[in-house]
């Protein structure tokens, strides 16, 4: 059966609390109307002031991203005090500067790692440690990188099980990351130093299952006892 007095009562509820809401905010606009509209200007503050912080966050990354090329091939020549400090006429600018000037940004902390990398095989392995940690960039390629930084500086450190198993959060930090087999053939291996073979048998089969096609499943065997 329709019941068409239930239905307009609803409506003329619903109708009724909408006015009742209304009144309420014009009286409130009316009684605060000067702190409504600081606040609305307060807020348009804010936003312009977000834009503006967003575009000099894009261009500060432009910016390390330009001193980064430059900084490159002096890097991968495995010329690490100046891949730190720069050339001596200061034209092409260190990763110390980099990542002092523009660490808030994405290719700032992707110079992070570099100079971590630096640190570390220069033998200070302190500010190493404290650089790869720190990272809090974007790119997963340089995320993994960071955390099997830290996994290194453990196995150097001796403390082989913990090594490994941040080696092992290194390779799960993406499926796109291309070194992920490397870094679970260092699991494999700082397992076998401590002496779990337990972890070092399970991980070579995860390995062949993952990536069975790895070269490093061959030098993975050799950590195998039977």
């Amino acid at each position: 059966m329709v019941k068409p007095a239930k239905s307009y009562k609803a409506k003329k509820s619903s109708d009724t609390k909408l006015f009742y809401y209304y009144t309420e905010a014009m009286k409130f606009y009316t009684n605060y109307q000067k702190q409504v509209l600081y606040g609305a200007i307060g807020l348009i503050i804010v936003i312009l002031l977000l834009v503006v912080f967003f575009r000099n966050k894009s261009a500060k990354n432009e910016k390390a991203a330009a001193q980064l090329e430059l900084i490159t091939n002096v890097y991968y020549s495995g010329n690490y005090n100046m891949a730190i400090n720069g050339d001596s006429t200061g034209t092409i600018k260190g990763l110390q500067y980099i990542v002092d000037e523009y660490g808030s940004t994405d290719n700032g902390q992707n110079a992070k790692v570099m100079l971590a990398n630096c640190y570390e095989a220069l033998g200070d392995f302190a500010n190493a440690q404290k650089y790869y940690e720190s990272f809090s960039g974007s790119s997963e390629f340089f995320k993994a990188a960071a955390k099997a930084g830290v996994a290194s500086i453990m196995e150097i450190n001796k403390q082989y099980k913990e090594a490994a198993e941040q080696y092992i959060k290194a390779s799960k930090v993406s499926e796109n990351v291309q070194n992920n087999d490397e870094f679970i053939y260092y699991a494999i291996k700082n397992y076998f130093y401590a002496d779990d073979q337990k972890n070092v048998r399970e991980t070579i089969d995860k390995l062949k299952q993952t990536y069975p096609k790895s070269k490093y499943i061959a030098l993975s065997e050799k950590f195998r006892t039977f």
